[in-house]
């Protein structure tokens, strides 16, 4: 075979695994998302109301980009690797990829082991690059990052209570780190079941208000967007907000 040849063959392999990607990628939205009315998302807990907005306005998202379906991926991967496991070695006392809803708000969470009929532990997973997992743990660590995850995981539990009947829900998140493939649990406090109370009380107050608002006479200037800087440049929504948004994120 001429070496033409040897590199169209990985180059087709590469194509291949691209739209590989791109399908599940569709699978995933049909199955999960498109087939529903939009509705508010637990794991958006804690980030920017506009996000939710411009979702349930119907708003298009931006195409995901190969090497952000490749995160995606290999996260996903993690994720039932771990379920998988849980499942196995339980035996029969695990509960994944569950569907919860607290109000107006829906999600899936990872994993939940059952204790008895009123206690559980909670576990959601979370992959982590290398400077994640610095300012996580490093030795410049931050004090609390990310605290967006822990109302996600907060938002999971009131879901529990509310779907399942338990009393008492144990709340962790799982670190994996995508470099050396440590794990590490990190307990999400009850203070944080109050925070997102808080949070999805506010955001409801107002979206009642704008989705009755003309986008046109929408006052940009008085809306507090987003809710961390750096949500800006990974939004899907991004091209929907104006520029006196977009100034707060950069």
């Amino acid at each position: 075979m001429s070496k033409t040849k040897v590199k169209e063959v990985l180059l087709d392999i590469e194509i291949a695994y691209h739209n590989w990607l791109k399908k599940l990628n569709e699978i995933n939205g049909n199955t999960r998302y498109q087939q529903k009315p939009p509705s508010l998302g637990a794991s958006s807990a804690g980030l920017c109301n506009l996000k939710h907005y411009f979702k349930l306005k119907g708003a298009h998202k931006i195409p995901s980009t190969y090497k952000d379906m490749s995160k995606m991926r290999l996260g996903t991967l993690v994720h039932e690797d771990i379920q998988q496991a849980l499942q196995y070695y339980f035996d029969g006392k695990v509960m994944s990829e569950i569907s919860i809803q607290y109000n107006k708000v829906k999600g899936h969470l990872d994993v939940v082991v059952e204790i008895d009929k009123d206690t559980c532990v909670l576990i959601d997973i979370k992959t982590m690059n290398a400077y994640g997992w610095s300012k996580k743990y490093g030795r410049n660590k931050l004090p609390d990052t990310a605290t967006w995850n822990k109302m996600q995981v907060a938002t999971y539990a009131l879901g529990l209570v509310s779907c399942y009947g338990y009393k008492t829900v144990h709340m962790y998140l799982l670190n994996y780190s995508k470099n050396t493939s440590l794990m590490r649990f990190e307990p999400v406090s009850d203070e944080y079941i109050d925070r997102a109370i808080e949070y999805w009380e506010n955001l409801d107050t107002l979206l009642e208000k704008w989705l009755r608002t003309k986008p046109e006479d929408m006052k940009w200037n008085n809306i507090q967007a987003p809710m961390h800087k750096w949500e800006c440049k990974y939004c899907e929504y991004s091209m929907y907000c104006p520029k006196e948004i977009k100034k707060n994120g950069k």
